[in-house]
Formats: C-alpha cells, structure tokens, sequence
C-alpha cells in the first residue's frame, strides 16, 4: 500500500501502443551466411579426411596381416671361435 501511495503521485504515464502485431518476414537474408555454411561444410570433410587418414596410418594393428609375409628369415648359429679380426698395420 505504501509503494501505491508514492506512486499515485508520480507525473510520468509512459505511452504504450498496445496494438503492435509483428509482421512476419519472408526472405530474411544475412550476409555472409552462405560463406559461413560453406566453410562449415568444407571444415567438417576436411576433418573427415584428417580422421580416415589418421586411422588408415596408426592403425596398424587392424591393416597389417601375417599371412601376407610369408617368408621369413631364419638365424642359423655361428661358431665365435672362427671369426676372424682385421688389424689395422701400423
């Protein structure tokens, strides 16, 4: 009660248009958009390619398959006594 009784003396009484109906908008056009999205696009199959190159190289665990080496080298021992040195002559 006592806010309305300061305010019964107030002289300010805004204007307020209460009939305003907002029109929509068809064709609202923003410059730059296109670009935006193109570049949005572009950035998106760049990271896409940047993904697929990044698994076809480390994952090699997936990629690499043993049956295609088939040879192999095999290690034969060797006797240390018949190696023989070379001695720079001075």
């Amino acid at each position: 009660m006592k806010e309305f009784e300061e305010l019964k003396d107030c002289a300010f009484k805004p204007n307020i248009n209460k009939k305003t109906q907002l029109s929509p908008q068809k064709d609202v056009t923003v410059k730059g958009m296109d670009k935006f999205l193109q570049m949005k696009e572009k950035k998106k199959k760049m990271e896409l390619e940047q993904k697929q190159r990044e698994e076809k190289i480390f994952s090699i665990e997936k990629n690499y398959n043993k049956n295609d080496h088939g040879s192999y080298t095999i290690t034969k021992p060797f006797p240390l006594s018949k190696v023989f040195f070379i001695r720079k002559s001075k």
